[in-house]
């Protein structure tokens, strides 16, 4: 996963998480963030193994912008075509 940390410490084990939308840290506490993994597919539309994983923080949601954060990042990445545009 490309949006997270791996802390090995002497006290400290665990996962720094942060979402994909806004580069905050998602806290442990943050009960409203969610992660959406998409599966890579083939030209068959067989799953291919890989996927990438977006995580959208609680802020994001309660904004209602999680829908045109998931969009701009999978336009990004080349999920999807012609979805999102920047508007003002």
């Amino acid at each position: 996963m490309s949006n997270g940390t791996n802390l090995d410490g002497d006290k400290r084990r665990g996962f720094i998480l942060f979402s994909s939308a806004t580069n905050r840290l998602i806290a442990a506490k943050d009960h409203a963030a969610v992660q959406i993994n998409v599966a890579d597919v083939n030209e068959d539309g067989v799953i291919t193994g890989s996927t990438k994983a977006y995580a959208i923080c609680g802020m994001v949601r309660a904004r209602a912008e999680s829908d045109d954060s998931l969009n701009r990042l999978a336009s990004q990445d080349g999920y999807l075509k012609n979805v999102w545009n920047y508007q003002r």
